[in-house]
């Protein structure tokens, strides 16, 4: 009788261990202030095939704004930026880093808008540099005027 209420015991517990999973959740967005840099990071579902385009760079009174999305995932990536004016150059730095994490394999789209502030009215060149697994490139540099 004592091994039927051991064994009864052991399935029992079995059981209750196999239902309970553990969930882990994203924060919807992260958001990083550095120095004049605000940059918001976000990741979503998405499609095979999309073919996504260079940064977009516009400006505004003081402000020059990037935007970008790129296949990947914030589970697998962590995503930063830094951002310079010197002279009459804007540069902003992007560095995705891998995270030793354990995530779904589904296709996600990270996008990241920042704005750099505090300019001075002028014309400048605005530098986008993106460094990954890949390495260090230059993916914009355009003229722009900051009203």
């Amino acid at each position: 009788m004592k091994l039927a209420g051991t064994l009864a015991l052991a399935l029992s517990l079995a059981a209750c261990s196999s239902a309970t999973s553990v969930k882990v959740s994203l924060p919807a967005e992260q958001v990083s202030d550095v120095g004049a840099l605000h940059l918001v990071v976000s990741d979503q579902a998405a499609r095979v095939g999309v073919l996504w385009a260079l940064p977009d760079v516009t400006t505004s009174a003081g402000t020059v704004h990037v935007q970008q999305t790129t296949y990947g995932s914030l589970c697998a990536l962590a995503v930063a930026g830094v951002a310079d004016v010197t002279g009459g150059v804007i540069t902003l730095h992007v560095t995705y880093t891998e995270r030793t994490a354990l995530c779904t394999q589904e296709i996600r789209a990270i996008s990241y808008k920042a704005d750099i502030s505090s300019i001075p009215p002028g014309s400048y060149q605005a530098r986008v540099i993106v460094t990954n697994d890949a390495g260090t490139n230059v993916l914009v540099t355009r003229a722009v005027v900051v009203p």
